[in-house]
């Protein structure tokens, strides 16, 4: 949610910058509605002010055992252009709220301005693996080695789930372990948190009302399966007020994550590349509002560490205006490199939202003066694994078949050192 009073005091260059996010904002049709509703809480208060004087009147007025028609006439009148205005404020209010609700937040000033065309890579790491045999695919392998089973997923939950086995299962669950390990020892309190959630923390997110289409609704409840452990992270100090103290405050999450992932899908897409569920740690922070840019960086630092020590070539980019959230102000994406398919696949995404979660979570942090500002929350995946497990096992296979583990992760794995049939 923006700061309404932002859009009415830089009108012309805040909506420039949220036409760089969406081309049909228009900052007029909200502002007049503003400017209405305004006007009818001014005249609502006004008329409310007049009844209750005329009230105390007709009650001094019959304490002394007297009657006055015309001011029971008033007040009437009153009372009925009241609850007129009341209504009418009422639906100007709410037309107000689902506007304001539907605007992205404003982009960072130094993003690039368009879509996917021009994210810009601003890291590189790693070379790229060399074969000296023809390299299977990631189905290929987990088929051959019996380590995920595609068709009895299909069969039990349909089109775009995968089911782990023996070892992918134990490999999966090694990756969980490393990275919560990480989060850790970098300060981050752990969290298991619901898996299902309100369409308010939804709300406050930044999911909805926008991209209700793209998540799954548990229907008549109005709960929502979570995206993302951001969904409950980013609501767990709602309708709070934090001490300056106390920031950053971290925290991460392991959940699965649910989405429906409508839309086309670009050659080559198959097996764990796009799926309905899949695993993710999360982290999540609450920042002052004049460390966010920085704390953005150092999130993006720790997710490039991650992959690094998994050995993988990657490339950090840094997202268009168009390819961002609507909810974020600034975001990396963290892309590990895919051989078969001979390009980069995103397995964090590290953004900060600025105060657009907090104002509608209602999270505030009071500084040492007193003063009290919506905090600044950022969030990174750190990392999601289904993509990250295309790029593990393209690029540690061996000719013979077999994956090798890399080293961070064979202490969650009986310390073995291939996967193999």
């Amino acid at each position: 949610m923006l700061d309404i009073n932002l859009l009415r005091s830089e009108t012309k260059k805040i909506e420039e910058l949220l036409r760089r996010k969406d081309k049909s904002i228009q900052l007029d049709l909200i502002l007049k509605l503003d400017e209405k509703r305004r006007n009818l809480i001014s005249r609502v208060e006004s008329l409310r002010a007049e009844r209750n004087k005329k009230g105390d009147e007709y009650g001094n007025i019959k304490a002394q055992g007297k009657e006055d028609k015309n001011l029971e006439k008033e007040m009437k009148s009153l009372r009925e252009e009241v609850l007129r205005i009341e209504e009418e404020l009422r639906c100007v209010q709410k037309d107000f709220n689902t506007k304001m609700a539907f605007l992205p937040n404003i982009p960072w000033e130094g993003a690039p301005i368009g879509g996917k065309e021009v994210n810009k890579v601003v890291k590189t790491w790693g070379s790229e693996p060399q074969f000296d045999f023809a390299p299977k695919d990631h189905v290929t392998l987990a088929k051959d080695l019996d380590i995920i089973d595609f068709n009895r997923a299909v069969k039990m939950a349909g089109s775009q789930f995968i089911m782990y086995k023996g070892m992918g299962a134990r490999l999966e669950f090694a990756l969980w372990s490393y990275f919560l390990e990480k989060q850790i020892k970098r300060g981050y309190t752990f969290i298991l948190p619901p898996h299902i959630i309100s369409r308010e923390s939804m709300f406050n997110t930044g999911q909805l009302p926008k991209f209700e289409d793209d998540v799954y609704s548990t229907g008549e409840n109005e709960q929502f399966l979570v995206p993302t452990a951001e969904s409950v992270l980013v609501n767990i100090h709602s309708n709070e007020i934090l001490n300056e103290s106390d920031l950053p405050i971290k925290y991460t999450a392991y959940t699965p994550c649910y989405r429906k992932e409508a839309g086309g899908y670009r050659a080559g897409e198959k097996g764990l590349y796009r799926i309905h569920q899949f695993n993710k740690i999360e982290c999540v922070r609450y920042v002052k509002e004049e460390d966010s840019l920085k704390e953005n960086e150092e999130m993006v630092r720790e997710a490039e560490e991650l992959v690094e020590e998994l050995g993988l070539r990657y490339q950090t980019t840094l997202l268009g205006t168009l390819d961002m959230s609507y909810s974020m102000v600034r975001t990396f994406d963290v892309e590990v490199y895919m051989p078969t398919l001979g390009r980069f696949g995103e397995v964090s995404s590290a953004s900060t939202a600025g105060d657009y979660q907090s104002r509608r979570s209602n999270t505030k942090y009071k500084t040492k003066n007193g003063e009290k500002k919506y905090v600044h929350i950022l969030n990174a995946s750190g990392l999601a694994t289904s993509r990250l497990m295309i790029s593990l096992l393209e690029n540690y296979q061996r000719k013979d078949g077999s994956i090798i583990i890399p080293k961070v992760l064979r202490k969650y794995m009986g310390d073995r050192k291939f996967i193999k049939n």
